[in-house]
């Protein structure tokens, strides 16, 4: 297993950072690979999977007002240049914040690709991007976008129901609230 961990920059226009560290298959990791995100500042969430089913792992990244998909090359190292990007999620409305989006990655569909949810803070708004839909957004046949109270922060996948597909739970850190959004 591998370790990917992201800093916020700084207010000053500085940008945050990728930091991966490779697993070396004993339980202690390689040094660290630092890669300035020249994209945005403030990623404040990230998830892995294999986004493009090439076999490497690509890493989500949630910044404010946006997520968004640098794939992997297989060593350790991602395609971090702005044309190699994969835009997952924009805010429809852009405010000065800092509040990052949520990711998470999971397969939320029985094909087994890796699918993308998220939660803004600052908009309340929760997003499934089915794998069939990455690149592309709303309206569009694989994206489904819910509307709640700003305040969503952290999202879970599990199958709630019993009915053997995913389920979404996003928590909502302003009302207190935790909202379930049931697959069908």
């Amino acid at each position: 297993m591998d370790v990917a961990a992201s800093d916020l920059g700084s207010a000053s226009g500085g940008f945050g950072t990728l930091v991966f560290y490779a697993g070396n298959g004993d339980g202690t990791f390689a040094n660290a690979t630092l890669v300035t995100l020249s994209i945005s500042s403030f990623p404040g969430s990230l998830a892995s999977g294999d986004f493009n089913n090439d076999g490497k792992q690509d890493v989500l990244i949630g910044f404010p007002d946006a997520a968004l998909i640098s794939f992997g090359n297989g060593d350790g190292t991602f395609n971090l240049g702005q044309n190699s990007l994969e835009f997952v999620y924009s805010a429809t409305s852009h405010t000065q914040t800092t509040n990052s989006v949520t990711v998470l990655a999971t397969a939320l569909t029985k094909d087994g690709k890796v699918d993308v949810v998220t939660s803004d803070f600052d908009t309340g708004t929760l997003q499934i991007a089915l794998n069939s839909a990455l690149g592309q957004f709303p309206p569009n046949p694989g994206i489904f976008s819910f509307a709640f109270a700003p305040g969503l922060a952290d999202i879970a996948a599990g199958d709630l129901n019993g009915d053997g597909v995913l389920d979404v739970v996003v928590i909502n850190n302003q009302t207190s609230e935790a909202d379930i959004v049931l697959s069908k």
